[in-house]
């Protein structure tokens, strides 16, 4: 009621708003409600909430201040309990609006206290006199004592988490890994969460740089750095009651360099230090130079080996020139190898050069000593570098360095410098010249009638002139003579021999002669200039020659391989006098081989070699546009003529074929693409060799057109009907639809598409597939009528041809149609009978049923069953049965007289009337 609705107001705005608030309350309580029953309300509530002095109480109540009543908790906080991971919600209620309230959280009731912020486990929310904490995805940790604080009023509850059984959903695998790489053990847990312990053979695993322990939702992971065959082991994954287990099996490896030597370079007297880094610790090691072992105990201080960790490293001390090599440091079938070099010290000159003298022929030993054995120096005369040979020796013998200068002669005086890497050392040689005599003398010759020889000798050394003689008599230079003398060489040539020019021949120099004979012979013939190997590039004219020592007297044969070579097109041989010559008109590179030139039991060869010219593209492939059912040309042009080209499209070499014709004359190539058809776009090259150019082919498609419309189609019932209709392009898609309806393959229909033709079969066709069926491309439609026709009506089972009935009796005629449900017309003759006194028409299904009640004789006859054009036919005859005249009574006491008729059955009644 108003009354009571008006108290609760007043009675709840009492409360929370304060007395000055109440007041202008219940004003517009009275100004909207009246002052009647309401008022007496009003009054009563502001009796009630000032002390009892109705409106004039209740103002003077506002006007004298009165005493604001406590703030405490109208509703405490309740005791939760909920199964884990739910979300636990405590609620409590305020006197009135008052300060913020804090939350706080107690474990196990007791101990030290938690402040609650929000956040994303916990949601606070305080509005008006309402507040509350929201705990999320609770598990069992979060069952404590949670306080809600408001100055000093406090309200407590507890929080009580039935956890839920947790299980490996994905146990542990063992892992197999090898030394130094990572192994990961994973498992998963029915639930996101929830922590869990890793344990190695009882032992408690922390997170650190040894063991990585992730946890992501559901999934656990660990990861073992760096394995060594020492953590091998079962490690052991637990989850309150549930634990799994997994076998980490390590193996061990061969060790590795992770940081191989480094080249070094020190100078003599000091020391180096080679280093490198293995890629496990403890691992012994090998130092060796040059193949050879080293130990420190061997080598009594020339090296210190260390190794620290990884790390191993060897010390040379006291370099010296002969420590510079190749040094290395194995481990097992790990080897790592640099080079030391040794700087060197300057070299000096302990004892320099001192001058000597030697008489010609003698040897000469010009000798000083050095300030380090073996160090390498030059020897020079003047500006000529010296090497051992025949005329110098050079030894090194501890610190001293010798040259030795062999048959000295007045030539090698000077000047000689020994050269180190940092100083030098000079002093003269002196050679005490001889007179010049023969040191090679004269040989005999033997030449060739017409030809040329030579004599030859040698001297100790230049002389001014020398005389030539011919059985004592001198020569002189001219004509048949040549006299050539060139330092120590002295030469007399014959030219154009004679049998006469036989004899001995002298060379005369001051005291000293050199004689020989001269021995001329008839010349014999040979090849004075055989045959020589020609290489030669393709296209240009070859000649094969050789020259004879005179004309031939026999004849001349040309040979390539085993087969003569005759004059003709290719080949032009030539004859004149000695010289013989073979002429390739135009060389190609079969041509290439082996050519001989053969004369009697003379015989030269040389082999011909001809390369072909690189073939390249002079006008090269361009990018052609085709439209679709078109032709298309793709021509190129090469470098030379009669060369095999291959064309493929995408990398797929062509056949030639009814689409792709292949054409080539002289230096160009074509490709002939006809019927054009979409898949034939593509990249397109010519190759021949390395020589390879490519174009782009694009074919711009024609709008698919129905080359063959859909034609009427008229198809018997249960029949297969075919639409068949032919594209402009083979395989493009089309949608067959019946009206609006788009038809699907299935138990119906059956599409497809063979080339340019694409068909609808109709199975089983039935009336109601009549109609107009369209078949749609992107570019246009054709539609076509469906004729569906039924067959013919026949009859299954037809009429019984032969009966006969005795008079009197009924017949019943029965055939059936081919079809149920059809109705047929019965004739007898041209009559056609109805269901009647005398006849009963049936029809059951298929089954037609003609029943004569009573047969006469004028009942016989062609009785025949009509449906359309089917028709089947039946004899009745109706025999005659023995007549009989009956008198019957009539229930009035009439007579009846029945009597038969031969000819017609005719029914006669007498009455008789009684009296």
């Amino acid at each position: 009621s108003r009354p009571s609705l008006l108290l609760g107001c007043v009675v709840l705005a009492r409360r929370v708003l304060g007395g000055t608030s109440l007041l202008v309350l219940l004003a517009g309580l009275r100004s909207c409600w009246g002052f009647g029953l309401c008022g007496a309300a009003a009054l009563g509530a502001s009796r009630a909430c000032c002390g009892g002095a109705g409106w004039g109480g209740f103002v003077r109540g506002q006007a004298s201040g009165a005493t604001a009543l406590p703030l405490t908790f109208k509703q405490k906080l309740r005791n939760v309990m909920m199964e884990e991971g739910g979300s636990a919600t405590f609620r409590c209620e305020l006197s009135k609006a008052g300060p913020a309230v804090a939350w706080r959280r107690r474990r196990g009731g007791g101990g030290e206290e938690e402040v609650l912020e929000h956040g994303d486990k916990f949601h606070i929310r305080h509005r008006d006199v309402h507040a509350e904490l929201k705990v999320l995805d609770v598990t069992p940790e979060d069952g404590d004592v949670y306080t809600c604080v408001c100055g000093d009023l406090e309200a407590t509850a507890t929080l009580t988490v039935n956890a839920l059984p947790v299980s490996f959903r994905q146990k542990l695998q063992s892992v197999r890994v090898d030394e130094g790489q990572n192994a990961t053990l994973q498992c998963e847990t029915s639930r996101p969460g929830v922590p869990v312990e890793w344990s190695l053979g009882g032992f408690l695993l922390q997170h650190g740089e040894k063991f990585l322990i992730k946890q992501r939702g559901a999934l656990h992971e660990l990861i073992l750095r760096d394995a060594v065959p020492e953590d091998s082991g079962v490690y052991t994954c637990v989850c309150r009651e549930m634990r799994t287990k997994a076998t980490v099996k390590v193996v061990a490896v061969a060790a590795t360099f992770r940081l191989r030597l480094r080249s070094q370079e020190g100078e003599e007297g000091g020391s180096a230090t080679l280093r490198c880094e293995l890629s496990k610790k403890g691992v012994a090691v090998e130092w060796r130079r040059d193949e050879q072992v080293l130990t420190e105990e061997v080598s009594r201080g020339k090296y210190r080996m260390g190794q620290e960790g990884r790390a191993a490293q060897l010390t040379v001390l006291q370099l010296h020139l002969g420590d510079a090599g190749q040094y290395s440091c194995s481990v097992g079938e790990e080897r790592t190898s640099a080079q030391l070099t040794v700087k060197p010290l300057p070299v000096t000159f302990r004892r320099e050069l001192q001058p000597v003298a030697v008489r010609e022929g003698g040897r000469a030993v010009l000798c000083c000593e050095l300030s380090r054995p073996g160090a390498p120096v030059d020897w020079t005369k003047g500006r000529t570098v010296l090497r051992p040979g025949d005329k110098y020796e050079m030894r090194q013998e501890g610190p001293y360095t010798k040259l030795v200068v062999l048959s000295a002669e007045e030539s090698d005086a000077g000047k000689y410098t020994c050269k180190s890497q940092d100083g030098q050392s000079t002093a003269q040689l002196t050679v005490t010249g001889l007179p010049p005599c023969f040191q090679r003398p004269l040989v005999d010759v033997e030449g060739t009638e017409g030809a040329s020889v030579v004599f030859h000798c040698e001297l100790t050394k230049p002389a001014a002139a020398v005389e030539w003689r011919r059985e004592e008599e001198p020569l002189w230079e001219g004509g048949k003579y040549q006299m050539r003398m060139k330092e120590l060489q002295v030469e007399l040539r014959i030219v154009e021999l004679a049998p006469e020019d036989g004899g001995e021949y002298s060379c005369v120099c001051g005291e000293h002669r050199t004689t020989a004979r001269l021995g001329v012979n008839e010349p014999p013939l040979t090849f004075v200039q055989e045959l020589r190997g020609v290489h030669a590039e393709e296209g240009g004219p070859l000649t094969l020659q050789c020259e004879l020592s005179r004309a031939p007297g026999a004849p001349v044969q040309w040979l390539r391989g085993a087969g003569p070579l005759s004059s003709g097109d290719r080949y032009q041989l030539r004859s004149t006098g000695p010289l013989q010559q073979l002429l390739i008109r135009r060389g190609r590179p079969e041509d290439s081989g082996a050519y001989a030139c053969v004369c009697g039991e003379l015989r030269t060869a040389a082999t011909l070699d001809v390369t072909a010219v690189p073939v390249s593209f002079r006008l090269k492939l361009k990018s052609q546009e085709a439209v679709e059912e078109g032709s298309v040309s793709l021509r190129c042009e090469l470098s030379k003529a009669g060369v095999a080209v291959e064309w493929r499209r995408d990398a797929k070499l062509l056949r030639e074929g009814r689409r792709y014709e292949r054409r080539a004359e002289g230096r160009l190539a074509e490709l002939l693409v006809r019927r054009v058809v979409l898949e034939d776009a593509g990249e397109y090259s010519c190759s021949t060799g390395a020589a390879v150019t490519s174009a782009h082919l694009t074919v711009r498609a024609l709008p698919v057109t129905f080359t063959k419309e859909v034609e009427p189609v008229a198809v018997r019932e249960g029949g297969r009907a075919v639409l068949c209709c032919e594209l402009s392009r083979p395989g493009a898609p089309v949608d067959w639809t019946k009206g609006r309806t788009v038809l699907r393959p299935g138990d119906k229909y059956e599409m497809r598409q063979e080339g340019p033709y694409t068909k609808l079969v109709v199975l089983s066709a039935e009336e109601s597939d009549a109609g107009k069926y369209t078949c749609k491309s992107q570019d246009g439609q054709s539609t076509a009528q469906l004729t569906v026709t039924a067959p013919p009506i026949t009859f299954k089972v037809k009429l019984r041809n032969q009966l006969q009935v005795e008079e009197e009796s009924s017949v019943t005629l029965s055939c059936e149609l081919s079809r149920p449900g059809l109705a047929a017309e019965w004739r007898r003759g041209l009559e056609v009978l109805k269901s009647g006194l005398r006849h009963q028409v049936r029809r059951r299904e298929g089954v037609m049923e003609l029943t004569v009640r009573n047969a006469l004789l004028e009942d016989s006859g062609v009785y025949c069953c009509v449906y359309g054009d089917a028709l089947t036919t039946a004899n009745l005859t109706v025999t005659r049965s023995t007549v009989a005249n009956q008198t019957n009574e009539g229930p009035e006491g009439d007579r009846q007289k029945i009597s038969r008729c031969d000819t017609i059955g005719v029914l006669w009644r007498y009455y008789y009337e009684t009296g």
